[in-house]
């Protein structure tokens, strides 16, 4: 059975349960042959798993305290399969029969050529039991207190409810009990349900751009290296003095430690001359002067240490990473081409910018090279909530057995990277009144700045809403998570993909998303080229106009303003699994609590000029 490894990374994952296409039967995956995933930036991976876990309050099978050395990842060669569930019903008589492993099973069946003792076929039952702390079994035959399990059969009564369901001995019609199981582990009911239904194994994933990032691991536990780069997105420093910085920073990191045992020598009372005869005299270079001269500016302006720090500059690396790729493009570059080839379109071509300024869209990119990880790191049963379920992490892998495995699909697709006019969304929220004061529009670096500074990635809860207390990270990221998805979803009809075939990144103190094609799904190679290339304006013009209406208007916009007919995609798609929408935030809204301006209405259009 050939699959591609996107989609054996969703669907054939351990412990999941599948249909075995090549022998009819129904199996459960045991174990993967893998090999170590070699293209992939650990630090950054690792760092957004630790911070998956945290929200889980159960978990098994990864370590007390994780650590960016606590996993390995990996990718599939091979599959190993299991026959599972091993409960069987005669199709001629409808004696059933359950085993507690496939040996006993091999045992019974393996001499009389797997049929019933009465030549009838066996039917391998679909139904399975499990529970949220992510046990399964198949269904178990109580015995009759008579006959035991001579001639004990399954009756549904008719109903498509398990709960009515119930062993019963064909010898003397005794009804023995029902098909309900038991959790050994945590001692509590199972519920029973066909292997095929979502609530049986839900994967939890993760997907990131992969690019380098700021290079070695150890440069992620470094503050001040993270503090320059901050500089260097916001224009205080080159560039080239970023990678200067850098590549000068174990030096200076030495002549700190220097002089941080100076000054423990003198504090504990040492003479001085004798510390400068045994440590030396520590003046800094003047690199080294600057260098903190403007990790000290970064720290005034910007009040932010540990793991926001970290967060922070992930998502500020993984953007600019992604618009520097070598076969990026924006809309100039487009524009340049058109007018090189005396393209006959070149007029509307010209148009494009226009379209997206309209839509509120400073800058747009399209990335035939984008280098996506997909990874999936444990699965829960009967519940993806964090607060109720148990997550599970897959068993170790023999090669590594003191980690645990994360199982990655790295590749590269195309995608479109979307900057919104960071002016125009901050007036909109003055407008609103959700905010007052706002830096002047020709401020690049004053704008670049509030949005670092108010907008907090590592405070965004991945599972549930954000809170009303962070109100200005919940007014930015509702707003562009909803631009992003009105956009995906008209993006997939122009180019001839279903909407769940592309996916979203989310950078909120950029602020702008990248549109992707997702390669768990079929997708059609070229068509987010030909739709940046052709179709900006279409796909801006349908945008706006279907954003309107939605089919269950006026329910939606009078209550959440988002909802499987307008704005949800595949939770595989969506970062935020659905959470902070609302086409009310572009089309505007008026309640109990007065007037909200939407970012695409014309009114504020109007008051922007």
């Amino acid at each position: 059975m050939q699959r591609g490894k996107s989609q054996v990374l969703f669907r054939y994952l351990p412990e999941c349960i599948i249909d075995h296409s090549d022998t009819q039967t129904i199996a459960k995956i045991i174990s993967w042959d893998t090999v170590k995933s070699e293209s992939i930036n650990e630090s950054r991976l690792s760092a957004e798993v630790m911070r998956r876990l945290v929200r889980f309050g159960k978990k098994r099978g990864y370590p007390q305290t994780p650590r960016p050395e606590s996993f390995v990842f990996l990718e599939p060669k091979a599959i190993d399969v299991e026959l599972f569930p091993l409960t069987f019903v005669c199709n001629v008589c409808g004696k059933s029969y359950s085993f507690d492993n496939i040996e006993q099973f091999a045992h019974k069946f393996g001499i009389q050529g797997y049929k019933c003792s009465c030549g009838g076929k066996l039917r391998q039952l679909d139904m399975i039991n499990y529970h949220k702390c992510g046990k399964i079994s198949g269904l178990k035959i109580k015995p009759c207190p008579s006959h035991g399990y001579e001639f004990v059969t399954l009756q549904t009564n008719n109903s498509s409810r398990t709960s009515n369901w119930r062993w019963r001995c064909n010898i003397c019609g005794t009804e023995i009990g029902n098909v309900s199981g038991w959790c050994s582990e945590c001692n509590q009911p199972m519920e029973t349900a066909p292997f095929r239904k979502s609530q049986v194994f839900y994967p939890h994933s993760i997907s990131l751009i992969n690019t380098g990032g700021i290079g070695k691991s150890l440069n992620y536990g470094n503050p001040d290296l993270l503090k320059l780069y901050i500089a260097q997105y916001l224009g205080i420093i080159s560039k080239e003095e970023y990678l200067e910085f850098r590549d000068s920073s174990r030096d200076d990191e030495r002549q700190n430690n220097a002089e941080k045992i100076r000054q423990e020598l003198l504090a504990k009372g040492f003479p001085e001359e004798l510390i400068n005869t045994a440590v030396g005299v520590i003046e800094g270079t003047e690199m080294q002067k600057k260098r903190q001269g403007v990790i000290k500016s970064i720290e005034k302006n910007l009040a932010v240490e540990g793991d926001a720090l970290l967060t922070l500059v992930s998502s500020l690396q993984s953007f600019q990473d992604t618009v520097n790729l070598p076969e990026t493009k924006n809309v100039k570059n487009v524009m340049d081409e058109a007018r090189a080839r005396n393209d006959p379109n070149l007029s509307r071509i010209a148009q494009f910018p226009k379209a997206l300024e309209m839509a509120g869209i400073s800058e747009a990119y399209v990335v035939s090279d984008l280098p996506v990880v997909s990874a999936v790191f444990g699965y829960s049963r009967s519940t993806p909530n964090p607060a109720e379920c148990t997550l599970r992490g897959f068993n170790y892998d023999r090669k590594y057995p003191d980690k645990t495995p994360i199982y990655v699909n790295p590749t590269e697709t195309e995608g479109i990277v979307i900057v919104f006019d960071r002016w125009k969304i901050l007036r909109w929220m003055q407008e609103n009144n959700f905010v007052s004061d706002i830096p002047d529009k020709n401020d690049e670096n004053g704008l670049k700045q509030w949005f670092l500074k108010k907008i907090g990635p590592s405070e965004i809860p991945i599972y549930d809403e954000i809170p009303d207390i962070l109100a200005d990270t919940k007014h930015v990221y509702t707003l562009i998570h909803t631009l992003s998805h009105v956009l995906i979803r008209n993006a997939a009809g122009l180019v001839g993909m279903d909407k769940d075939s592309l996916a979203e990144v989310i950078f909120p103190t950029i602020p702008a998303v990248i549109i992707y094609t997702n390669n768990a799904h079929d997708f059609q190679i070229g068509g987010m080229h030909s739709l940046f290339e052709t179709g900006i304006i279409p796909w801006i013009d349908m945008a706006i106009k279907n954003v309107e209406t939605c089919l269950y208007d006026p329910v939606c916009i009078t209550s959440e303003a988002s909802c499987h007919a307008c704005l949800h995609i595949s939770e595989i798609s969506c970062t935020h699994f659905n959470r902070d929408l609302g086409r009310d935030y572009l089309i505007g809204r008026e309640d109990e609590h007065g007037r909200m301006l939407g970012f695409w209405e014309r009114e504020f259009m109007r008051r922007l000029k």
